[in-house]
């Protein structure tokens, strides 16, 4: 905490606001391919939001991981994630 807050609380700020206020805009708007990806374990963002998220994002893959967590989902994998996002986009 004391490292991700050296700079100053307005980034924490600005996250607990985007958690707690409107988006000021419709998800069901996005027009554009979307990857969704969600780790079962994420005690950061509770897996019932992304499910929430997918089901309001038209053309969304949604990936729910077991096992993972809100670090975790990515960690390892990324490289995997990012050649998904290029083929569904070429």
């Amino acid at each position: 905490m004391n490292h991700g807050l050296a700079a100053g609380e307005e980034g924490w700020f600005e996250d607990l606001s985007a958690l707690t206020a409107p988006w000021g805009f419709d998800p069901g708007g996005i027009a554009v391919p979307v990857e969704l990806w969600h780790g079962s374990l994420d005690r950061m963002v509770p897996v019932a939001h992304g499910r929430w998220l997918a089901g309001h994002l038209p053309t969304v893959r949604a990936h729910v991981e077991d096992g993972h967590g809100h670090i975790s989902i990515g960690a390892g994998s990324l490289g995997d994630k990012l050649d998904q996002l290029w083929s569904r986009t070429s």
